[in-house]
């Protein structure tokens, strides 16, 4: 007989629905729940900041499958349902007014914003770009809007710069360290980046930390004061200064934790019934440390593999970790983990608006940065691919 135990996931984003769908694909016929605390049905969070913000994207097409999908498929999706805490010994989750037990479970609960106090995002001209609802609340403001004020130099907060002056706003962008996306790309690409967004008219502020908040008296912020005592006015502002793991349940269930649900190679927990993916799994690399990765690739990848581990093909996890991001006419692919290099070599001319940086550690290629250059793309992640078969072998 199949076995009708039930998977209930926790989480009902990127990595929540495509294992939701893998798992259909490979005939595991087991019920699933989703337990999503949005309001919305899952939906992509890439077009948020972008092609949505800018009113290219309609809401309906931001959804993954309409209900019905869910329902033929004998998925139970829960919306506005919030999972408080997990019974290890009666393998249950317990929500406000209900308790629902598991075969297998599996957390996707993603991340949460890093707040700062003194710009919270219950005021009425801040925002914290994580959700629909944070960049509806941006549309509504866009009209009275003249002025923007970006706290983080990272991803999302350089999306947002650049589609704020293709739609005319002044932008200020204030990031606390040395360079533009000094977690993510080399000091040649962080140049790069602050060259474009100068071209675009951005007023970029490096080396540069919040002192001061001046608001008015309905609780609008009003400007923002730096440590080196100049002002900066804006009608909005955006805070994007990273992410913390949602690894509360794990943690609270004794489950380990460290910056993230930490997990083996097979995505599980130190609970063999537990399991975890996306944003918030840190994974073990080849050589042995944990990261975790924000990336709608790695939230795929991540749910595939598990999906194949619950349909009993268990193998270790090892995708070659890529991201991207849009920034005007411009769109950089990153292949590989650039944590240290002692090499890097042009691809391409250096001056064209499409080209390619490969970074080596001991004369093996460890990561690749793509500008407007999909085929060098490709080819690095097929390459790093072979370099890591290469290096368990």
């Amino acid at each position: 007989m199949p076995d009708r135990t039930g998977i209930v996931v926790v989480g009902a984003g990127q990595a929540a629905v495509q294992l939701a769908i893998s798992l259909r694909h490979k005939g595991v016929n087991r019920p699933i729940t989703l337990f999503g605390d949005e309001v919305h049905p899952p939906y992509r969070r890439p077009p948020l900041s972008k092609s949505f913000l800018k009113g290219d994207t309609p809401l309906e097409s931001l959804y993954f499958r309409q209900k019905e999908w869910f329902q033929q498929n004998d998925i139970h999706l829960r919306v506005e349902s919030r999972v408080e805490a997990i019974d290890r010994e009666r393998k249950t989750v317990r929500l406000a007014n209900e308790e629902v037990r598991y075969g297998d479970l599996i957390l996707a609960t993603g991340t949460r914003p890093r707040i700062l106090p003194d710009l919270h995002p219950s005021l009425p001209n801040v925002l914290y770009l994580r959700g629909i609802d944070d960049v509806q609340k941006a549309m509504t403001l866009l009209p009275d809007c003249s002025s923007v004020a970006v706290i983080g130099g990272g991803f999302i907060g350089l999306e947002f710069a650049s589609v704020m002056r293709g739609l005319d706003r002044d932008v200020t962008v204030v990031e606390s360290a040395p360079r533009l996306l000094s977690r993510a790309v080399s000091p040649m690409m962080s140049d790069w980046f602050l060259s474009l967004h100068q071209r675009h008219g951005v007023d970029v502020r490096l080396s540069a930390r919040l002192k001061e908040v001046v608001k008015g008296g309905d609780g609008r912020v009003l400007a923002i004061r730096l440590e080196d005592g100049s002002p900066i006015s804006a009608d909005l502002i955006v805070v994007g200064i990273g992410v913390v793991p949602n690894d509360d349940l794990a943690a609270d269930a004794g489950t380990d934790t460290d910056n993230g649900v930490r997990v083996d190679a097979r995505l599980r927990t130190s609970d063999p019934n537990i399991y975890a993916i996306g944003d918030c799994c840190s994974f073990p690399l080849r050589d042995g440390r944990h990261v975790r990765l924000e990336s709608v690739q790695n939230a795929v990848d991540q749910a595939k593999h598990l999906a194949a581990c619950l349909a009993g093909q268990p193998t270790p996890y090892a995708a070659v970790p890529w991201f991207w991001t849009d920034q005007f006419d411009t769109k950089l692919q990153i292949a590989g983990l650039l944590r240290s290099y002692d090499e890097a070599r042009i691809v391409g001319d250096q001056g064209a608006p499409s080209y390619s940086i490969e970074y080596l550690r001991d004369k093996r290629l460890v990561a690749v940065d793509s500008l407007n250059d999909a085929r060098t793309h490709i080819a690095a992640r097929k390459l790093l691919a072979m370099e890591m078969g290469a290096a368990a072998a």
